[in-house]
C-alpha cells in the first residue's frame, strides 16, 4: 500500500523539527510559594490519620511473594495487607509518615498436593508469582526456599508465620500558589496536581516517569489511591495498586468534649493489628509515637479552630453547566496522538475489597468470568474536536475445578475466596458436561440457570467525547452522567465519571513508548464509598512495514487477527461473540486507510533520513536544491516559488529550474541536485511530495 496524500508542504517540516527540541529544554528548579495549603478543600481532607486496605499488583497482574533477607519486605502477602499514615499539613508544608504492616502469607493453604514444598505453579494459581518453590516445616513453620532444581537457595529460611512492617516518609511544599507541591523521592523530582476539590495526581520522575498515583477523597472520610509504576529502563508497566483508606476522627460526647483522639484511635488498632498478624517485635517499627511525628500536628486550640472554620466556609454548590463542544483540533495535543490507535490490554479488576467478583448471572456477558485476568480490543480514534472509542473486553472462564480443593464436585464460597474470588454462591461442578449449578448456602439450586464454565464471553463498551475548551480537555456522557477528560502535559489523562457525587475516577499514563497503563477507581452510588478498583496494561498495535517503508500489513488487519486467535484460545461460542466486529469498531473518524499521515510520507520519501530532506545554498542569483529521495518511479515531486509566501506557482523544469545532477545509489534512493533560476528577483522555494497508486 501506498500514500495517496495531497501534496505537502516543506513548510511542516520545521514544526516536525521542534518537537525533538522542546523536550530537551531543563526545567528551573521551583523554590517553596508562601501559601496556606489549608485554603484548599483538598488539602483539608488529605490531613489527618489513616488507616487502610491494600492491594499490591506486579506488571502481570498478580502479588509477588519473593523470598529476601530483608526481614521487611519479600515473603508476605501483598494481596491485602495494611496501612498506617499521619498526614499532616501546615503553612506551605505536607509531610507524612507511613507504616505498612504486611501479613504473613498461609503457605500451608498452598501446598495443594501436600508434599511439604509449595510449588511456583501451586502460588501461581492462587495468584501469587514467585521465582522459587518453598519447603514448609508443619512443625517448626520454617520455610525453606528452593531453586528450580530442589536445592535450597543462599537466602536464609525464615518463619512463615511472622508478619512485618515497612515505613515511608514523604515531605513535600508547595510549588505555587494554586496549592501544588514538588519535593524529591530518592533523588528523583516528585509533583503534586492537586484537581478541583477531590482529585490529587502524585508523579515521580518527569521524563521519564517512574510513578503516578491517583488520589480521591469525595469528602466523606475516606479515600482510594491507585499508583502505576514504570520501569527505570523501557517505561514498561512495572506494578499498580488499590489502596482503600478511612480517616480517624475524635471520638466527642454529647457536650462537645474530646473523649478519645484520633491519633489515640490510630495507635491502638496499629497495636491490635501487630497482634493480630502476629508482627514478632523485632519486625516492628520502634517508638511509633516519635515516627509518626511530623511536626506539624495541630495543638487542640488550633484543631477547634480550623473545624470552625471549616464549617463557616461552606457554601451551596453550583449546578454543573454542560460545556458546549470546540473547535479544535486533538490531535494538536501530544498525548491524543499517543492515545490514537488500535490497543489490546490484560486487564485485572477488584472489588471494593480487593478480590475479583465471581457472580453467576443469567447476563451471558458477565458474571462467573475470570476477572483477575481478562483482555481487551479497543479502537479510539481522534480527529478534529472529537474522541471515539469502541472496547469488547473477552473475559476468560474460571478455572472451577481446580478450585475444588476438597475435590467433593461442588467449589464452596470458601474454596474461591483462597483463590482471592468473592462469590455469593457454591457451584456444584459436573466434570463430564462441564455444567456448573449455583447453589444457596444451604446446597439447594439458586434460580440462575446452570452454565458452562469451560465458555468465555465478551461485553461491548462504547464512548464518545468532544473537546471541552481550547486546552485539550473534553467532555461527554456515561449513561446519562457527566464525563470530563483532563490531559496533564503530553503522557498523563484523567477520566472522571459524576462530579458531585464522583462515581469513577480514571488515571491514564501513555510513556511514549506504545504502551499505556490505566488504572480506575469506582465509587458506589450512595455514600461515595470504594466499590471497584481496576489495573489495565495496553499494547498498541503498529503497521508492519517493509525496508522500503511500504505498509506490509495494518495494525487494523493485526488487531482484528488477535481477537480472532484469542476468541478460539480462550473458547468465546459465536453466540458469546459481538456480532459484525469489524463495524462494531468503526468510529467514523478512522484515517483514510488509502493514505499516510505527513510525518510516514516523509518519512517514506526521504528514506527514513532527515538528512536527505531538501536543503538550499545560493549560487549567484539562482538557488541550487538538493535532496536525497527513494527510488520509487511513483513518488511525485513538485517545485513551487512564491515572491509573498501566499501565491505559489509551479516551477517547470527547463524554464525555471533544472536538473544539474541525479546520483543513484546502491541503497535504493537518488541523490538530485536542482539549479532554481532566480532571474535576480528574491523569491521562496517549496517542495511538495505525493504517491500514485
Amino acid at each position: 500500500m501506498k500514500p495517496t496524500k495531497p501534496f505537502l508542504t516543506l513548510k511542516s517540516l520545521l514544526p516536525l523539527s521542534l518537537c525533538f527540541i522542546i523536550p530537551l529544554l531543563a526545567q528551573e528548579k521551583e523554590e517553596p510559594v508562601d501559601v496556606d495549603l489549608l485554603e484548599f478543600e483538598v488539602w483539608q481532607r488529605e490531613s489527618g490519620y489513616w488507616f487502610g486496605e491494600y492491594t499490591f499488583l506486579n506488571g502481570s497482574g498478580t502479588s509477588d511473594y519473593k523470598a529476601t533477607d530483608d526481614t521487611t519486605g519479600g515473603q508476605y502477602d501483598y494481596r491485602k495487607y495494611y496501612g498506617f499514615i499521619n498526614l499532616q499539613v501546615k503553612g506551605n508544608q505536607l509531610k507524612q509518615r507511613n507504616i505498612f504492616l504486611r501479613p504473613a502469607l498461609d503457605l500451608e493453604t498452598k501446598d495443594l498436593d501436600e508434599n511439604g514444598t509449595v510449588s511456583i505453579n501451586e502460588l501461581d494459581a492462587f495468584g501469587f508469582s514467585s521465582p522459587y518453590d518453598y519447603a514448609i516445616n508443619l512443625d517448626t513453620k520454617i520455610a525453606t526456599p528452593l531453586e528450580s532444581n530442589g536445592d535450597a537457595t543462599e537466602l536464609a529460611p525464615f518463619n512463615y508465620t511472622e508478619a512485618t512492617e515497612k515505613t515511608f516518609t514523604a515531605d513535600q511544599s508547595a510549588s505555587d500558589d494554586s496549592g501544588n507541591l514538588s519535593g524529591s523521592y530518592f533523588g528523583f523530582p516528585t509533583s503534586t496536581t492537586i484537581i478541583g476539590d477531590d482529585t490529587v495526581l502524585y508523579r515521580v520522575g518527569d521524563r521519564p516517569i517512574f510513578q503516578n498515583q491517583l488520589t480521591t477523597l469525595p469528602g466523606n472520610g475516606t479515600r482510594v489511591r491507585t499508583a502505576q509504576g514504570f520501569s527505570f529502563v523501557g517505561s514498561l508497566p512495572s506494578y499498580g495498586s488499590y489502596y482503600r483508606e478511612t480517616k480517624f476522627e475524635d471520638d466527642v460526647d454529647e457536650r462537645g468534649v474530646v473523649t478519645k483522639t484520633a491519633k489515640e484511635k490510630f495507635l491502638e488498632k496499629l497495636a491490635q493489628y501487630r497482634e493480630l498478624y502476629n508482627v514478632p517485635e523485632a519486625n516492628q517499627t520502634p517508638e511509633v509515637e516519635t515516627f509518626f511525628t511530623t511536626g506539624l500536628e495541630p495543638d487542640e486550640d488550633e484543631q477547634g479552630g480550623a473545624e470552625d472554620e471549616e464549617t463557616a466556609s461552606e457554601a451551596p454548590e453550583e449546578e454543573a453547566q454542560d460545556a458546549e463542544p470546540v473547535d479544535v483540533d486533538l490531535l494538536e495535543f501530544e498525548v491524543w496522538q499517543r492515545e490514537r490507535g488500535y490497543w489490546f490490554g490484560e486487564y485485572t479488576f477488584l472489588n471494593g475489597s480487593g478480590t475479583s467478583d465471581y457472580k453467576a448471572t443469567d447476563d451471558t456477558t458477565g458474571g462467573q468470568y475470570d476477572y483477575r485476568k481478562y483482555y481487551g480490543f479497543i479502537n479510539l480514534q481522534v480527529k478534529g474536536n472529537q474522541l471515539k472509542q469502541r472496547n469488547i473486553f473477552l473475559r476468560p472462564a474460571l478455572d472451577l475445578e481446580t478450585k475444588d480443593l476438597d475435590e467433593n464436585g461442588t467449589v464452596s464460597i470458601n474454596e474461591l475466596d483462597a483463590f482471592g474470588f468473592s462469590s455469593p454462591y457454591d457451584y456444584a461442578i459436573n466434570l463430564d458436561t462441564k455444567i456448573a449449578t449455583p447453589l444457596e448456602s444451604n446446597g439447594d439450586a439458586t434460580e440462575l440457570a446452570p452454565f458452562n464454565y469451560t465458555e468465555a464471553t465478551e461485553k461491548t463498551f462504547t464512548a464518545d467525547q468532544s473537546a471541552s475548551d481550547d486546552s485539550g480537555n473534553l467532555s461527554g456522557s456515561y449513561f446519562g452522567f457527566p464525563t470530563s477528560t483532563t490531559i496533564i502535559g503530553d503522557d498523563t489523562v484523567l477520566y472522571r465519571v459524576g462530579d458531585r457525587p464522583i462515581f469513577q475516577n480514571q488515571l491514564t499514563t501513555l510513556p511514549g513508548n506504545g504502551t499505556r497503563v490505566r488504572t480506575a477507581q469506582g465509587f458506589s452510588f450512595v455514600g461515595s464509598l470504594p466499590s471497584y478498583g481496576s489495573y489495565y496494561r495496553e499494547t498498541k498495535f503498529e503497521d508492519d512495514v517493509d525496508e522500503r517503508g511500504v505498509v506490509t500489513k495494518t495494525a487494523k488487519e493485526k488487531f482484528l487477527e488477535k481477537l480472532a486467535q484469542y476468541r478460539e484460545l480462550y473458547n468465546v461460542p459465536e453466540a458469546n461473540q459481538t456480532p459484525e466486529v469489524e463495524t462494531f469498531f468503526t468510529t467514523g473518524l478512522e484515517p483514510d486507510e488509502t493514505g499516510w499521515d505527513p510525518v510516514t510520507l516523509l518519512s517514506y520519501a526521504f528514506n527514513g533520513n532527515g538528512d536527505h530532506r531538501p536543503s538550499a545554498t545560493a549560487d549567484g542569483s539562482d538557488l541550487m536544491i538538493r535532496m536525497t529521495l527513494v527510488n520509487d518511479p511513483d513518488l511525485i515531486i513538485e517545485h513551487h516559488s512564491s515572491s509573498d509566501l501566499e501565491n505559489w506557482s509551479v516551477l517547470t523544469e527547463g524554464d525555471d529550474y533544472s536538473v544539474v545532477s541525479d546520483v543513484v545509489h546502491d541503497d535504493g534512493t537518488h541523490t538530485l541536485v536542482l539549479r532554481v533560476s532566480g532571474e535576480g528577483a528574491s523569491f521562496f522555494y517549496r517542495a511538495s511530495i505525493a504517491i500514485s497508486q
